[in-house]
């Protein structure tokens, strides 16, 4: 399952669960907030038995405009009533370290990349302080042969670039994100993994 797939049947539907039920399996991809996926999955996140988190992917700053892409989803993800664990965002921050797999950005559009990764910086602010961020980089906000992702921690010099959760379980579970494409041959084990910790 590639990770856009993974994210589309996932985001709204699953919220903390490990587990789908059938009918929540059977619902739309679609829902105009958090708060009517939740419900129609039946998702209740007061029940103690429960947490949420709130995934995001491909927000890739610099292909439209900027406010309206985080502001209006982090005011949704203030608004949750309990707060998420966390909001993540799973790859593809920006678009143009690199345009398309394998391909190496000149230095025009290496200051583009930083541009974008700027005005995505803004914007994170947006979220309510009480809710931990963690980034994930996806195969847009890096390129070939960079090695360590240096116009990432141009504009983000004290954030890590993949850990989720900086290895702290979150209600016992490890939180992992990995770079897709960018980090070896098509045909290798790419996305998010999640590893349950026993009790």
């Amino acid at each position: 399952m590639h990770r856009r797939e993974f994210v589309r049947a996932a985001a709204g539907a699953w919220a903390g669960s490990l587990a789908l039920s059938p009918a929540a399996a059977a619902l739309p991809t679609r829902f105009a907030t958090l708060k009517d996926a939740w419900s129609a999955a039946g998702f209740d996140p007061r029940d103690p038995d429960t947490f949420s988190v709130v995934w995001a992917a491909d927000v890739h700053y610099g292909t439209g405009a900027g406010d309206k892409i985080l502001p209006p989803l982090l005011r949704e993800v203030n608004a949750l009533d309990p707060r998420p664990a966390f909001f993540g965002i799973a790859g593809d921050l920006i678009m143009k370290a690199s345009l398309r797999f394998g391909q190496v950005p000149g230095e025009q559009q290496k200051q583009e990349a930083l541009a974008e990764f700027r005005a995505f910086k803004e914007h994170l602010p947006l979220i309510d302080p009480r809710i931990p961020v963690h980034l994930a980089l996806g195969n847009h906000d890096t390129y070939p042969g960079e090695g360590e992702p240096a116009l990432f921690h141009r504009v983000f010099p004290d954030r890590p670039e993949y850990t989720v959760a900086e290895g702290e379980p979150v209600n016992r579970i490890h939180w992992r994100a990995m770079n897709g494409p960018a980090i070896g041959p098509a045909g290798e084990a790419k996305g998010a993994r999640i590893t349950p910790i026993d009790s």
